[in-house]
């Protein structure tokens, strides 16, 4: 925490409540289940702290059909202002990918983030996504795809979680999804990595 206080001597209270946001939800339970997954989350939180990152990150695991098939890290970014323009990114990145009982060790490569400071409402107490944004190299027919698994996983947005007062049952919705945006977009990378290959 004195790294913490030591960041951010002089901050506004758009900042403040963003870390205050993170302190909490990266101290609470994640661990949940969904559609055929079973999500778990390490207990504890880690801290990336130097010129370029300052960021804290939780590991994670999931399971699908309760066998192993994903591990990775969430990332929340501390704010950051770039010029006027304040950012704070949530990121899913994995580590693993497991087929047919082999590990597959691949790049740390982000597989889906979002900026917090791009869904805060005009008043500045809540954290709204209205829709999924998904990236460019997706065909419009499989961001319709990601679009409709991820409401038959009951995992589709809008989502709304409140800055001041978090409420554990929304910050584990939001998880969710940000997992199942990822695991879908990363099959969705794979197919168009191939294909070009």
């Amino acid at each position: 925490m004195n790294e913490l206080h030591n960041q951010y001597e002089h901050i506004s209270p758009m900042e403040e409540k963003i870390i205050y946001f993170i302190e909490i939800v990266t101290r609470t339970d994640l661990n949940s289940s969904w559609h055929h997954f079973d999500l778990l989350f390490e207990d504890r939180s880690d801290v990336i702290n130097n010129k370029e990152d300052f960021k804290k990150y939780r590991k994670f695991q999931v399971y699908y059909k309760h066998k192993l098939s994903y591990e990775g890290h969430v990332y929340w970014k501390y704010p950051e202002r770039a010029g006027d323009r304040l950012s704070a990114v949530i990121s899913v990145k994995f580590d693993k990918i497991l087929r047919g009982g082999e590990s597959d060790l691949i790049q740390q490569d982000i597989q889906f983030e979002i900026d917090m400071m791009e869904h805060i409402t005009e008043e500045g107490n809540d954290f709204f996504i209205k829709e999924v944004e998904l990236p460019s190299f997706l065909s419009d027919y499989d961001k319709k795809r990601i679009a409709i698994i991820l409401k038959k996983w009951g995992v589709h947005p809008p989502f709304k979680l409140s800055l001041e007062q978090v409420d554990p049952g929304q910050v584990e919705t939001f998880i969710k999804f940000l997992i199942s945006a990822a695991i879908l977009l990363k099959a969705g990378g794979q197919r168009y990595s191939t294909a070009e290959s």
